[in-house]
């Protein structure tokens, strides 16, 4: 069975829990959301929760959100690259959560598009600036 995530009962500038949209969305636990990038199967959104300043044994992302312009570090892996990329072609729907600090809740920030792609294959991340969506 597919888990089918909806933003439509969440406000733009309120603060939620990882736990709480799991539950609000049916996950069985958080699991499913502890990625930066969470693309629920057989749907056509892109959850990014991103964190501007991470824990110091994280990876150090460099993550940057003026409130308007998303400019993000993709995952060391590539996991998602081609899945961002492609997101106007595919019709993806994106949503940004952000946060200052690692262990703060995340503030849900609305409906974002890609607007510029930095792609490498090597050893080093990718890059994305995401716009948001009026």
């Amino acid at each position: 069975m597919s888990i089918k995530v909806s933003v439509d009962n969440l406000i733009e500038g309120h603060q939620y829990h990882r736990k709480d949209l799991a539950k609000m969305w049916g996950y069985n636990g958080t699991m499913g959301l502890e990625r930066g990038a969470v693309t629920p199967k057989d749907d056509n959104k892109i959850i990014l929760f991103i964190t501007k300043t991470n824990l110091e044994k994280s990876t150090p992302y460099k993550n940057k959100f003026d409130g308007h312009c998303l400019e993000i570090d993709g995952q060391i892996s590539h996991r998602n690259d081609i899945r961002f990329i492609n997101s106007r072609k595919n019709k993806d729907n994106i949503y940004l959560f952000y946060r200052q600090e690692a262990g703060q809740e995340f503030t849900f920030h609305g409906e974002f598009e890609l607007i510029k792609a930095e792609f490498t294959i090597l050893e080093e991340t990718s890059r994305f600036t995401f716009l948001k969506v009026k």
